[in-house]
């Protein structure tokens, strides 16, 4: 893993950044996307495709159901080179992603595991800058969940990483992702932003939109790393957004609401004080159990159960209630149960409604919740 790895990446995202530039000025003289030469943007994306994937399955292994574990070639080439590492310069590029690795001084003398890493945040930030700047129909979906995938497989096994799980660890790599390390603390927040942002934008992309829950089901599916997720706004600003149903949150797909309701029950059973907890729950699940207590419970629910916007509401709440499923662990299997079951009895009215093919579908998402 010489430099010429990240230096690709980087070199092709720093070409991707200056073309977007100059496509946004191209069209401040001209509003027609017509006339965007895409060819160019095109072979980046391409190249920057193939560059994320072989990054990815270099630096992280599928476990396949067991610990992810940092390859043991990967380690011991961090841990060979370490005494030509700048840690701190390794860690200002790493937290930079905004810059050009290549103007900080002594960019050189850094850890190449993480450069890598910071090459692919490079991407990340690149893209989230691009949205901002309304340019987002000149991305790539592909592009988006390239960067997800990496991202999701890369926390799973460096983020927080267990130093008793090796017989030798690389100082750099514990030093930047380590437990209470201000590294792993920045990489989470700005893993959640990443998050939000790919939600707000990529709504529409069903795909890209999952992918980027499942690395938010990844953020909070491990405790260690849920505390720190739960320490930062935007979860909650999240998890109230998605509770009230709010845009665009609720343009998103069933199944990625479902994963979705699936990460915001994980997360919180973080370790939080009582009344912390105790809020929390009245934010993410009391307002789904109310809005459909007061659906279900109108006089004229039969009549009106058959309007397409009832239904809608009612699938959402279904496909909640089975994200809630889905969360449960055995350290919190009892509390979940006992919320689903109180919630369940509400739902013989719908069992009542026995017509099209919206019925059949409820009945399905029902037994679907069977524990």
């Amino acid at each position: 893993m010489d430099g010429d790895k990240y230096s690709l990446l980087e070199d092709r995202v720093n070409r991707l950044h200056s073309q977007l530039q100059r496509t946004q000025q191209h069209l401040m003289a001209s509003s027609d996307l017509g006339s965007v030469d895409r060819k160019v943007l095109d072979d980046l994306y391409e190249d920057i495709h193939w560059l994320i994937l072989v990054s990815g399955y270099l630096l992280a292994d599928d476990p396949q159901g067991e610990t992810p574990l940092i390859p043991s070639e990967v380690m011991e080439f961090s841990i060979k080179h370490s005494t030509e590492v700048d840690i701190n310069t390794t860690l200002q590029i790493l937290g930079s992603p905004g810059e050009k690795a290549s103007s900080i001084p002594g960019c050189n003398r850094t850890d190449s595991v993480i450069r890598l890493l910071s090459a692919v945040l490079r991407t990340s930030e690149v893209e989230s800058r691009a949205t901002r700047a309304s340019l987002t129909e000149l991305l790539s979906p592909q592009m988006g969940k390239d960067i997800v995938w990496f991202l999701r497989r890369w926390a799973k096994t460096y983020l927080l990483v267990d130093e008793k799980l090796y017989e030798q660890i690389s100082i750099p790599l514990s030093t930047a992702f380590g437990a209470d390390t201000e590294g792993a603390q920045w990489i989470v927040g700005y893993l959640l932003e990443k998050v939000i942002n790919n939600l707000s934008v990529w709504s529409s992309e069903t795909e890209l939109a999952n992918d980027t829950v499942e690395l938010l089901v990844t953020l909070v599916e491990k405790r260690e790393r849920a505390n720190i997720v739960v320490q930062c706004e935007s979860w909650w600003s999240l998890a109230k957004q998605f509770a009230s149903r709010s845009p665009p949150l609720h343009l998103l797909s069933s199944s990625v609401q479902r994963s979705l309701m699936k990460a915001l029950v994980l997360g919180g059973f973080a370790n939080m004080d009582s009344d912390t907890k105790q809020q929390y729950w009245a934010e993410v699940l009391h307002p789904l159990q109310q809005r459909f207590l007061n659906l279900i419970n109108q006089e004229n629910f039969a009549q009106i159960s058959q309007e397409e916007a009832v239904k809608q509401e009612i699938v959402a709440t279904l496909e909640a209630l089975c994200g809630i499923a889905e969360a449960t662990q055995i350290d919190n299997v009892a509390s979940l149960f006992s919320f689903l079951m109180d919630f369940l009895s509400s739902c013989i009215g719908l069992m009542e409604v026995r017509e099209d093919m919206g019925y059949r579908g409820w009945t399905m998402k029902l037994k679907h919740l069977s524990f």
